[in-house]
């Protein structure tokens, strides 16, 4: 699925993104897109979907009261959002990541 998204970080609906360690859900991928923000020029977006049993429709990550761990509550599999690394299995993927780019005030995230 095609990935062409371009945010504005001073809308308020992204206002949280504008300090590091920041993140934020925004549309799109296969299921939802996570954004985290890991210092002031460089942010990271991976898919929401599950690597562990794609087919599984349960198999979503969201982030964890850590603000630094994405969790998936159906597998219990735990990825760490500063590269989408596996930090619990059972996945042994890590999360799909979308490329990048930011000027000081728009971020583009592609595939």
């Amino acid at each position: 699925m095609p990935v062409n998204i371009v945010l504005n970080t001073s809308d308020p609906l992204f206002v949280k993104l504008n300090a590091p360690g920041a993140w934020a859900y925004v549309n799109g991928g296969s299921r939802g897109i996570v954004i985290y923000r890991l210092s002031l020029d460089d942010f990271r977006a991976y898919d929401r979907h599950c690597p562990y049993q794609p087919n599984n429709t349960c198999g979503k990550v969201s982030v964890n009261a850590s603000q630094i761990m994405a969790v998936d509550s159906c597998c219990g599999s735990e990825f760490v959002l500063t590269d989408g690394t596996v930090a619990k299995q059972p996945a042994s993927r890590p999360l799909t990541q979308y490329s990048t780019s930011f000027d000081g005030n728009r971020l583009l995230i592609t595939n």
